[in-house]
């Protein structure tokens, strides 16, 4: 730790502000950034400003001052995330034309640039393609402006800017930006013209300024690093640590200044500790953040001086620094080679050390010993010692080995010594395929060996199969020694296909090679055997499927003493005929020559053309069927049918095709079904009556259809032909009779209305049709009068002739009656009855009186009414006489009543 203060060692730390120089600092003056260049002119003008008068990419301008001289481009200082932007005016620009001695001056109308070129101090490179340059600065502005200066009033002017932005501290050293530029100009007379350049800006970047500007009654002090060679915080190699300072509003306030947690780094050291190397000598002062930061083991010396997490200093302003210096133990290392080796060792590394004294602490440059690792082993080999690779000086396993100060990085391989063995292994030749990603391969892993020279070994047969586009690879054979065993190689578990390959016995098939063996090893090639494919695809071409492929193989050709594909064209036997609706196929095109081969045909496949393509052919059908119209009624269910099923086809368009009618007979209520006659257009004429069978015609109905035919006329045609046949309708009629209380009731009177046969046409008859009505029927008490027709209400006379209309063609006629008076009645008169004597006298008797029936009025030709005597008859005789009187008269009146 420090040692106390005391008022001693303040008043000796003011003395030596006082009189010891550099102690007192005040901060560094801030690098002055911004334009320092501009290639801008205040006049305007082209010439005036800072444009190259070089390309940039000839390479033969000035390198040395930033690739171009100086004095021909702009200057721009910028800190880290900073912009600085140049601008200004190139409203003018001087052409090499003179007229009356002086060079034509151009007002510029548009001004357009862009990034070519970038240079690095060392390499001009293109900006196109590489934009290495934005990992220091971003430049930013317009690819053109319009500028439209008037040469002759001065009017008009753009004003043009270049802006760029510090990403990263270019470390000092200035990059370069090449823009090419292109001016448009018109001169005074009007006359335009066109001229191109290049300009340049030299661009530093700087780190962002961090150190504090005084502020008044202010007063501070801060920790400077140094990184001595190395870099802290990036790329820095100074480092204010402003996070650990301190201020105070009196001056010389003491302060102990925290040690920055910032660990500097340097390729191909160790940082040990930071010291001051102004007062080392005086304090021995060791500076850390932590105490546990330094390596005590390393450097034994630090611990009788301390380590300082915190170093004093007092407040100025501007602010006090303190500067500390990192100090850096060189590493080393020892690499190791295994050269093929079993395994690698693992490095030796350290660091040479340091001397700390009292006075200095200084690196060791002395050499650094080690021990080599111990020797490492590689099958077959015998190991020999490490090879320095930069000396080539060879060192046993253990030696001592001395490492310079100046060289520290050392790589030791392995070396070794082949001790003699006897193997075999196969290689593979994949015969223009590939085997494990490789035209050909070495089975090494399957190598085998002898103890003694020439002693056969075995050696299995790889189980990989080659490839090969539009070959099937069958077996392996050596080519060097069939003529003599006559074997081919198979891996364990495959089959030899004696099937198809009937010349090669099943003998012949082996799964391992016999190898002598040697040293160096002895191999045995094996070759690739192929079989070429052959395919034939088809192409339906609209057809309604597709014919399976046609695949198989050429074949070998096996002699004694080879093995070879067999290259003579393949005959095969192309596929049936396929269909397609609306076509007739044919034949199969091959799609390579165009030759038509027909269907079932032999068809050679050339061996250097194996894959064909064959195309299937059509040519239209021609085809027609007949359309039924119902023509009111229906057929089938429908108003129409279209008879597809005995549909016909041709090869000829516009042959007469002959179909037969269908037997199905049209429906149509109150319609009798006569036959079928031609509708299509243009068949006026054809008085045919189309029927199934010619027997179904009602030749005594219709006397005058005497042409029938069973098959229709259909012109071939694509699309279909089609012939309409239309349904013939003969209407009914009838006359159906009423009795209307009659006795009878007469049959009624049916028929149809017939046919119309012209020259030309068969057309329904539509006139009138005459019938003569029934004779009269009977009707108790009545008499006829006649028929009278239900609808109009007109009475005919029995047996009359009658009209039936087509219009209204069903008709009902009922009977009329007339009712027949009844006949006068014709008086009864009563009959006396006998009276029978009675040998007693009865008491006195009883006198019915008897009413006799009303009589008509009678006439002068009838008798006069008189009214039967009393008598002394028996009562019950005058009873039954009463009774007679009764009924008789009761039945005159049910008579008169009727």
């Amino acid at each position: 730790m420090m040692k106390k203060k005391t008022l001693l060692t303040a008043l000796m730390l003011v003395l030596a502000l006082l009189f010891v120089p550099g102690l007192a600092r005040t901060a560094q003056a801030a690098e002055t950034t911004g334009v320092i260049h501009s290639i801008f002119a205040a006049d305007g003008s082209r010439e005036s400003g800072r444009v190259l008068r070089g390309n940039p990419g000839d390479f033969s301008l000035d390198r040395v001052t930033g690739h171009e001289p100086e004095d021909q481009m702009g200057e721009v200082v910028v800190e880290e995330g900073q912009s600085v932007t140049d601008s200004g005016f190139f409203n003018t620009f001087v052409t090499n034309e003179i007229i009356n001695g002086q060079n034509v001056r151009y007002g510029t109308q548009v001004f357009s640039t862009s990034l070519s070129y970038w240079y690095d101090g060392t390499t001009l490179h293109d900006a196109t393609t590489d934009a290495g340059y934005v990992r220091y600065v971003n430049p930013d502005y317009e690819s053109a402006y319009a500028v439209n200066y008037d040469i002759n009033t001065g009017a008009g002017g753009r004003q043009i800017s270049y802006k760029f932005t510090g990403v990263r501290s270019t470390e000092g050293k200035y990059i370069t930006l090449y823009f090419h530029y292109h001016f448009n100009g018109r001169e005074a007379r009007g006359n335009e013209i066109a001229r191109e350049g290049w300009l340049a800006y030299r661009v530093k970047v700087i780190p962002k300024q961090t150190t504090p500007q005084p502020v008044e009654g202010e007063y501070g002090a801060h920790l400077r690093y140094d990184a001595n060679g190395g870099t802290i915080n990036g790329s820095t190699d100074i480092y204010d640590d402003m996070e650990n300072r301190q201020t105070s509003e009196t001056k010389y306030k003491f302060f102990d200044l925290k040690i920055t947690n910032e660990v500097p780094r340097r390729d191909g050291y160790t940082f040990a500790f930071w010291i001051n190397p102004q007062n080392y000598k005086d304090n021995q002062g060791i500076y850390a953040a932590r105490e546990s930061d330094v390596d005590l083991t390393a450097y034994p010396e630090v611990a009788q001086y301390g380590v300082s997490t915190t170093s004093s200093s007092y407040a100025l302003n501007p602010d006090n620094t303190r500067l500390l210096q990192a100090v850096w133990d060189k590493d080393y290392s020892v690499t190791y080679l295994p050269n093929g080796g079993s395994s690698t060792p693992d490095p030796q590394t350290g660091n040479f050390g340091l001397t700390i004294t009292r006075e200095s602490v200084t690196p060791v440059e002395d050499d650094k010993h080690v021990s080599l690792r111990p020797e490492i082993s590689r099958e077959g080999y015998m190991f020999t010692g490490w090879k320095d690779t930069a000396t080539g000086t060879l060192y046993p396993a253990g030696a001592d080995y001395a490492v310079t100060f100046e060289e520290p990085h050392r790589v030791l391989e392995a070396q070794w010594e082949r001790i003699p063995h006897y193997g075999a292994y196969v290689k593979y030749d994949a015969n223009g395929g590939t085997l494990k990603g490789s035209a050909t391969f070495d089975d090494t892993e399957h190598r085998q060996e002898s103890p003694q020279n020439q002693g056969v070994v075995k050696i299995p047969v790889l189980p990989d199969a080659p490839t090969r586009e539009g070959y099937r690879f069958l077996f392996w054979v050596d080519k060097e020694n069939y003529p003599q065993n006559h074997q081919v190689y198979l891996a364990d578990g495959s089959t030899l296909d004696t099937r198809t390959y009937t010349t090669i016995p099943a003998s012949a098939a082996t799964s391992s090679v016999q190898i002598p063996a040697s040293d160096p090893d002895a191999t045995r090639t094996l070759t690739a055997v192929w079989d070429k494919d052959y395919s034939v695809v088809y192409d339906a071409n609209g057809g309604t499927s597709t014919p399976d492929s046609l695949t198989g193989v050429f074949g070998l050709n096996v002699t004694d003493t080879s093995i070879a594909e067999n290259t003579d064209d393949k005959s095969v036997t192309l596929a049936s005929a396929i269909t397609r609706p609306g076509y007739f196929f044919a034949g199969w095109k091959d799609d390579a020559t165009g030759v038509i081969y027909g269907a079932d045909s032999a068809y050679t496949v050339p061996f250097a053309e194996p894959h064909r393509k064959l195309i299937a052919q059509w040519t239209p059908e021609y085809a027609g069927y007949v359309r039924y119209d119902a023509n009111g009624g229906s057929i089938k269910g429908g108003a129409t049918f279209e008879d597809t099923e005995h549909r016909q086809i041709s090869r000829t368009d516009g042959d007469d095709l002959r179909i037969a009618v269908i037997p199905d007979t049209p429906v149509r209520e109150g319609y009798t079904f006569v036959g079928w006659v031609n509708a299509q257009p243009g068949a006026q004429g054809d008085k045919h009556l189309y029927l199934s069978d010619a027997t179904k015609l009602n030749t005594t109905m219709y006397p005058d259809l005497k042409d029938v035919s069973t098959q229709a006329s259909v012109r071939a045609a694509n699309p279909d032909g089609v012939t309409t046949l239309q349904a013939l309708w003969d209407k009914d009629y009838s006359v159906t009779y009423r009795p209307n209380g009659g006795s009878s009731t007469p049959d009624p009177q049916t028929g149809m209305f017939g046919t119309n046969v012209t020259d030309t046409t068969i057309t329904p008859n539509t006139a009138d049709k005459h019938v003569s009505l029934r004779p009269e029927i009977t009707r108790e008490g009545y008499r006829f009068l006649g028929w009278k027709d239900t609808a109009t209400g007109t009475l005919y006379p029995a047996a009359a002739q009658y009209a039936v209309t087509y219009a209204d063609p069903h008709r009902i006629l009922e009977a009329q009656w007339e009712r027949i008076p009844d006949e006068p009645e014709v008086p009864v008169t009563p009959v006396v009855p006998v009276v029978p004597e009675v040998p007693v006298t009865p008491p006195a008797p009883f006198t019915p009186e008897v009413h006799p029936v009303p009589q008509p009025q009678q006439t002068e030709s009838q008798p006069a009414h008189t009214t039967l005597a009393r008598t002394g008859a028996d009562v019950i005789a005058l009873a039954v006489l009463a009774l007679v009187a009764v009924f008789v008269g009761a039945g005159i009146r049910l008579v008169t009543e009727h």
